[in-house]
């Protein structure tokens, strides 16, 4: 039994306004809240090298706390963890994201989407742009 498969049919048109959406959401009102010091990083590794950490350090600027709900990642390859659950007003924390760079040979931009208890959309959004070498090629082994 032979069976075949369009490759066109897996395709999926996004429209530009929903594409937008996820490049450039729309930030909660908690996002005036954070004042970080740096919201992007970038970074060269090896894909062989040991997953690295780096800390996005923010302070809260308003007037009341910051509940720290959910931190999500643009893929599984980088994950995200905040030193505190909430964040009272004045003080400072950080986000820690570690990036593996096995099997991920080439250039990314991979983003943290900060979300509080205040809405649906994302209160800011941190990206780490990496540059990861090939590792050995072991193919022909």
């Amino acid at each position: 039994m032979l069976m075949s498969t369009n490759a066109y049919a897996q395709l999926k048109i996004v429209p530009k306004d929903k594409l937008q959406s996820v490049v450039s959401p729309t930030l909660s009102p908690d996002s005036a809240l954070f004042l970080f010091d740096v919201k992007n990083i970038k970074a060269a590794m090896a894909e062989g090298d040991t997953p690295s950490v780096y800390r996005f350090s923010f302070r809260n600027s308003g007037n009341r706390p910051l509940k720290m709900l959910a931190l999500r990642t643009t893929c599984s390859c980088l994950t995200a963890v905040c030193d505190k659950a909430e964040v009272k007003p004045g003080e400072k924390a950080v986000i820690s994201a570690t990036y593996n760079p096995k099997g991920h040979p080439g250039k990314f931009e991979r983003r943290i989407f900060v979300y509080t208890q205040e809405g649906t959309q994302p209160s800011a959004v941190l990206s780490l742009s990496v540059d990861v070498s090939a590792g050995d090629d072991f193919s022909k082994e």
